[in-house]
């Protein structure tokens, strides 16, 4: 399985067609202009999940391997009232939380043979970057799963004892667990939430790879929609792809 505490981690995993004058240019890296602001991240992800959650002016979320708080910065813009509060473990995050991209997006256009300060580099630097830390909430640094977590996370709501919060969210991390840690994750954010969602990249039937994948990735633990419910019942499991949930 991959190492999340590594930037090259982060990096391998994703990437964003960036179009500017000079064309179309495929880019890697996890970015904030993309992942926040991009119709592709965050902001569809809070539309397909309100749909599903139906939640109200004054629920309270918790978004459990939130990166840099992205999902969580739109459910707060979109549901004002909403309590929202993000957690993630990665020593990559908590170490780049507070600071800017800059230095990361002149790392990368030099390895695409540009210059961030001419042409097309500097053209893709002001595409991608937003003047702005890497989060703009705070990441919890919480493992749910250990002795306190629980604890921990529901004191970030001020709350206690057997009270729950009303909904709690995984994003996209069941594919880089074990089933076991899997199974300890579910049974943790269900001490926490009352209802309790995992968005999933689904994987084909054979568990190779993920659905409409073109590559086989066996670093991550793929199983389809349904397999997860069966693994992590009676959670809910629905697709990051387009929202469809496993009955």
């Amino acid at each position: 399985m991959l190492d999340w505490n590594l930037k090259a981690t982060w990096d391998g995993a994703y990437s964003a067609g960036i179009e500017t004058p000079y064309g179309l240019r495929i880019v890697p890296g996890y970015w904030r202009k993309v992942q926040r602001y991009y119709p592709s991240g965050a902001i569809r992800k809070v539309e397909g999940l309100g749909n599903r959650l139906q939640n109200g002016p004054s629920d309270e979320v918790c978004i459990v391997g939130c990166g840099f708080g992205y999902l969580a910065e739109r459910f707060q813009e979109v549901y004002p009232g909403n309590g929202v509060a993000a957690v993630d473990t990665s020593a990559y995050v908590q170490s780049r939380a507070a600071l800017t991209e800059d230095a990361d997006l002149i790392t990368m256009i030099a390895g695409l043979g540009l210059d961030h300060s001419l042409g097309e580099g500097a053209a893709l630097f002001s595409a991608l970057d937003t003047g702005e830390t890497k989060a703009l909430l705070a990441i919890n640094d919480i493992d749910i799963a250990a002795a306190r977590g629980v604890a921990a996370v529901k004191a970030l709501f001020g709350i206690q004892g057997g009270r729950k919060i009303d909904y709690i969210v995984s994003d996209d991390i069941l594919p880089t667990l074990t089933d076991a840690e899997a199974v300890t994750l579910s049974a943790a954010m269900g001490d926490i939430g009352r209802t309790v969602v995992h968005l999933v990249t689904p994987g084909l039937a054979d568990g190779s790879d993920k659905a409409g994948g073109a590559r086989e990735d066996l670093d991550y633990n793929w199983h389809s929609l349904s397999e997860w419910r069966a693994l992590v019942g009676p959670d809910r499991v629905a697709s990051i792809q387009d929202f469809t949930e496993a009955p």
